[in-house]
């Protein structure tokens, strides 16, 4: 055939490229945080390390609206990232989980299956609870508020079970709120997602975690 620059275009097409998936060589001995190991591997994955930080990030993104693009500019855009995500799972952070946080919560991550918080993000937040009692008696209090103050609106709070296990399921008819929570020893997890909460306890029952994966483990 005739290219666009007058040529004849008679050479033959190149071989396929035969891609190789590299070797990557995993130190068995390197120290991976406990928390990793109840995270589903298709999830991403961001830790915290220890409550304060995240509060930290919370303070952040409420300044700049959750957008990196916005904090590099130096742009006040709200997306109201931060206050979806608290709105959507029930959960409130105040003065109060300033100073004693870090007392209760040893780490906690935020994982999910997207990032679309504007539009409905499937995510989660795993905490490692220093003490679970106390963890879960602030959790149920700020649950029991919730489901009170929006009962106008149709909020219902309901014990499911998922893999054989109970789960809190605190949600709106429209899904403004919609939050699961499920626990597992001194962990516990709080998500928009029931298919989140079923890999959670898919992995806790002996599927692969994040933590098990070569990729994150040569990270």
């Amino acid at each position: 055939g005739q290219s666009d620059l007058g040529q004849l275009a008679d050479q033959p097409v190149p071989d396929d490229v035969l891609w190789q998936q590299p070797a990557i060589e995993v130190n068995e001995q390197v120290a991976i945080e406990p928390i990793a190991a109840l995270v589903p591997p298709e999830c991403f994955y961001i830790r915290f390390g220890k409550f304060s930080n995240y509060l930290w990030m919370n303070r952040l993104t409420r300044d700049y609206g959750g957008d990196l693009a916005n904090m590099i500019a130096g742009r006040g855009l709200d997306r109201q990232m931060t206050a979806g995500i608290e709105r959507q799972l029930a959960v409130k952070y105040n003065e109060l989980s300033e100073l004693v946080g870090d007392q209760v919560v040893n780490d906690l991550a935020l994982i999910g299956r997207d990032t679309f918080f504007n539009s409905g993000a499937a995510f989660g937040l795993l905490f490692e609870a220093k003490n679970a009692f106390l963890f879960q008696t602030s959790v149920q209090q700020e649950r029991a508020a919730v489901l009170a103050r929006e009962k106008e609106n149709g909020a219902t709070e309901q014990s499911i079970e998922i893999a054989g296990r109970k789960v809190s399921l605190l949600s709106t008819p429209d899904n403004r709120i919609r939050s699961f929570f499920a626990a597992h020893e001194n962990y516990r997890l709080i998500t928009s997602s029931r298919a989140i909460v079923e890999r959670f306890y898919a992995v806790i029952d002996g599927e692969q975690s994040l933590a098990q994966t070569p990729e994150y483990v040569y990270t």
